[in-house]
């Protein structure tokens, strides 16, 4: 099951009245607060057709070659040294024991690229038995204008793919397409100090680290990845299944993570955290983790360290199913802001279905939040005791707004469905125009809990999901969701891309129904 396709900038159109990217709630004017707008993020990826030299390498090749189809280069290093910006590298079928060490750049409109041959099987770049020095088994140091194509990689010593600066040289306009990358004993992708990176169409499986992993690094696509098994070893795992940290101007979407190996903690499935700004979470697909798989926007230290705020970040339109939800977090104190999470369906949550946490993962921070609008989404059931649809655990909070959300939760296993875990958060929430159907009182095993669907506003009723148990949640044409809730700026379409509203007012829930 794959999350419904929408263009990026299909998005971005439909959501212009409020800024692709940026929250509807207003600005604070503190210094370590990012400005709502920044730069392009880039584009799709295309390998594209050579405008210099074609070289060809092959394990059964020659270096003495002449780097033909039909007498390739024998080595990979022979190759990148002939490569000159326009180029491309074709790589024929076989398995190259070798690391690739890109040496130098490509240009504007002439990038080197590093490519499948056509018709050619599987490329295989396979790192058993090599000493990399932890460095990338293939290894984009201080390059730019650099793309991979449709290119293996498999038991990388470290990183599958690694892409950094150096102090001499940026690198900047990285494509990584297509690529597979297999067991690798660090991050699969790993990415720091770049700009302009796209990872699109690749399949990371397997990794010690996180499947794709993108630090302090400026306009960033990573998008239509699968990403299975990451941070599979719990003596040695750590970052999440996608990283995102210290990153501004991004989009991660059209992307699904799951989990095969239930011996192993899922953690979270999408991290963005540390003062990271102006992005996009959409569209993701995450399922069948058998603890973890959230998306979790934790500042970590951002804002207390003179870095800017983790801030400006639209989480909407993905699914979780039998995963957790989602998560706003503040571990060491920083301060998460101007966020809106939105448009989004999850079932079955291992946890709350959206939590701002108290604490997390064993750190005692609470840092602020605020600015922060939950709206438009669907959730259905959880897997644990304790959970709320929609719980409001710290009390470090300001304008925190809940409207038009969906609700349907078994009563066994919950706190409640829209819960302030103390009274103290209540003054900085905002909650109506929600549809919710459980135990509309907190559970007695959390006496401190408040819970606040039952405010003026809100309706107790069940929303008659098409198929709640199946995640169908759209609604019945019975549904009392139907044009309940109320208008919200840049709220244009639902999960599906339909527009919004279709009837005489906008419906509860991640989707709107068609007259």
């Amino acid at each position: 099951m794959r999350v419904s396709q929408i263009s990026v900038l299909g998005w971005c159109a439909m959501l212009v009245s409020s800024g692709c990217g940026s929250s509807g709630n207003a600005d604070r004017a503190d210094a370590n607060t990012p400005p709502a707008d920044g730069g392009t993020i880039p584009g799709p990826g295309q390998c594209g057709a050579p405008t210099g030299d074609v070289y060809y390498v092959s394990p059964a090749g020659d270096d003495n070659n002449p780097g033909t189809s039909g007498e390739p280069f024998g080595t990979l290093a022979r190759a990148a040294d002939a490569a000159q910006p326009g180029d491309h590298v074709y790589l024929l079928d076989g398995v190259y024991a070798e690391r690739l060490i890109v040496p130098r750049s490509g240009s504007a409109g002439a990038f080197i690229t590093y490519a499948l041959a056509p018709f050619a099987g599987a490329a295989v770049i396979d790192g058993a038995g090599l000493d990399t020095d932890g460095d990338g088994l293939v290894f984009l140091s201080g390059v730019s204008y650099i793309r991979l194509c449709d290119l293996t990689m498999q038991n990388a010593p470290a990183h599958g793919v690694e892409v950094e600066d150096t102090w001499e040289a940026p690198a900047t306009h990285i494509e990584l397409l297509g690529l597979t990358v297999q067991d690798s004993d660090d991050a699969a992708i790993y990415v720091e100090g770049a700009s302009d990176v796209v990872v699109e169409g690749c399949q990371t499986r397997e990794s010690v680290s996180s499947g794709i992993g993108i630090w302090y690094t400026a306009r960033v696509a990573v998008r239509g990845n699968v990403v299975v098994n990451a941070r599979n070893n719990d003596d040695r795992g750590d970052q999440e299944w996608i990283s995102i940290a210290g990153v501004e101007d991004f989009d991660v979407s059209d992307n699904e993570l799951y989990m095969e190996n239930a011996d192993f903690r899922g953690h979270s499935a999408i991290d963005v955290k540390e003062s990271s700004y102006r992005g996009r979470v959409h569209h993701n697909y995450i399922h069948d983790f058998p603890e973890g798989g959230q998306i979790y926007l934790d500042a970590w230290e951002a804002s207390t360290d003179g870095s800017y705020s983790l801030s400006h970040v639209d989480v909407f339109a993905n699914l979780l199913v039998d995963a957790k939800g989602i998560t706003l977090g503040s571990e060491q104190g920083g301060t998460v802001e101007n966020i809106r999470v939105f448009n989004n369906v999850i079932v079955r949550s291992y946890s709350s279905g959206i939590l701002l946490s108290e604490t997390g993962h064993g750190h005692g921070g609470d840092g602020p939040r605020r600015n922060i609008h939950i709206f438009n989404n669907s959730i259905y059931d959880c897997r644990n005791h304790g959970t709320s649809a929609i719980y409001i655990l710290s009390t470090n909070i300001e304008n925190i707004v809940i409207q038009n959300n969906a609700i349907w939760f078994d009563p066994d296993r919950v706190v409640g469905l829209i819960t302030a875990g103390t009274d103290g958060a209540l003054e900085a929430l905002t909650v109506d125009h929600n549809l919710v159907f459980g135990p509309t009182e907190c559970s007695n095993d959390y006496p401190g809990c408040e819970e606040v669907s039952g405010w003026p506003g809100n309706t107790t009723a069940d929303p008659l999901f098409t198929d709640g148990p199946g995640g169908d949640l759209h609604l019945l044409p019975a549904s009392p969701a139907v044009d309940l809730g109320v208008p919200i700026s840049g709220l244009t379409v639902d999960f599906d891309g339909n527009p919004r509203p279709q009837g005489a007012g906008i419906d509860i829930g991640a989707f709107e129904r068609s007259p």
